[in-house]
C-alpha cells in the first residue's frame, strides 16, 4: 500500500477521487486525509456471462467448492487449506477448486502446504482463468477467507452465476454478502465457525437454495458494468459543466 501514500499529492490536487466502496472511501479520508466532499463512490461493474444450467445439487455428488483471487497471503488461501482439513473429516465428498494470478509466488507456498497436509485430492490449484463463465459454472459453492479487500469483484461475479457465498464478516465484503440472504457471514476468522457453516450449505439443500435465489437479479441492478460508466461519465461531465 506503500504505493497510495506516494500519490496522496496527486490525488489532493484532484478535483474528485474514486473511491470503489464505502470502506475504501473511509480509509482515504482517515489515513490519506482526503476530504469527504472531494470523493465519490461508484462500485466496480462487471460484464454478465452466459450461464449454463449447473448439475442438480446433491450431496451425494462431488461438491465443487472455488474460490478466485491473486495468489498471496492476505486473500486467505492458508485458511481454505485448513477449513478444507476441518470439513473433510465430516464431508469427503468435497473439492476446492482456487484459481488465479501468482506474480508473488505464493501459489507454489499453497501447493506445498497442500501436499503436507496430504489433501491433494482434495484441493486443486490452477493458473488464472481468463474465462470465468468456465470457472463459476463448476462451482456450487463460493468460499472467500480474505482478511482484507476494498471491494471483493469476485462476489459479485460469483453471486451473478447465482452462487451462495461464505466468507468472513469484514467491510465491505459485508456490504455485498447479506448474512442468510445471499450468503453466510463468518466471525473473522474463526475457521472452525467457517466449517461448521459450510457442512451445514453441503448437508442443507433447501438453505443453499434460498441463498442461491434472487442473486443475480440484485447484482445486475447495483452492480452492472453500465451503471459504473452511467455514474462516471456523469461526474466526468458535471466537472466539464
Amino acid at each position: 500500500y506503500w504505493i497510495f501514500y506516494f500519490l496522496k499529492k496527486l490525488w489532493n490536487n484532484a478535483d474528485t477521487v474514486i473511491a470503489v466502496s464505502d470502506y475504501v472511501r473511509l480509509w482515504a479520508e482517515n489515513h490519506l486525509l482526503i476530504p469527504k466532499e472531494k470523493i465519490k463512490v461508484i462500485n466496480h461493474g462487471i460484464i454478465f456471462k452466459n450461464k449454463i444450467i449447473k448439475k442438480q445439487y446433491n450431496n451425494k455428488l462431488p461438491i465443487i467448492l472455488g474460490s478466485l483471487a491473486r495468489f498471496e497471503e492476505r486473500k486467505g488461501f492458508k485458511k481454505l487449506v485448513k477449513i478444507i482439513e476441518i470439513t473433510i473429516k465430516k464431508i469427503p465428498n468435497i473439492e476446492l477448486h482456487l484459481t488465479g494470478d501468482n506474480p508473488f509466488g505464493y501459489k507454489e507456498e499453497i501447493e506445498l502446504l497442500i501436499e503436507k497436509r496430504n489433501l491433494s485430492k482434495n484441493i486443486f490449484l490452477y493458473d488464472f482463468e481468463k474465462d470465468i463463465n468456465k470457472f463459476f459454472n463448476k462451482i456450487d459453492i463460493y468460499l472467500y477467507a480474505s482478511s482484507a479487500e476494498g471491494f471483493g469483484l469476485s462476489l459479485i461475479e460469483a453471486l451473478s452465476f447465482d452462487l451462495p457465498i461464505i466468507c468472513f464478516d469484514i467491510a465491505p465484503l459485508n456490504k455485498i454478502v447479506k448474512n442468510n440472504e445471499n450468503g453466510l457471514l463468518i466471525k473473522p476468522f474463526d475457521l472452525n465457525a467457517f466449517s461448521k457453516s459450510l457442512i451445514y450449505l453441503v448437508k442443507n439443500k433447501q438453505a443453499y437454495i434460498n441463498l442461491s435465489q434472487n442473486n443475480s437479479k440484485e447484482v445486475k441492478q447495483k452492480y452492472s458494468l453500465e451503471k459504473m460508466v452511467f455514474e462516471t461519465d456523469n461526474l466526468y461531465q458535471n466537472h466539464l459543466l
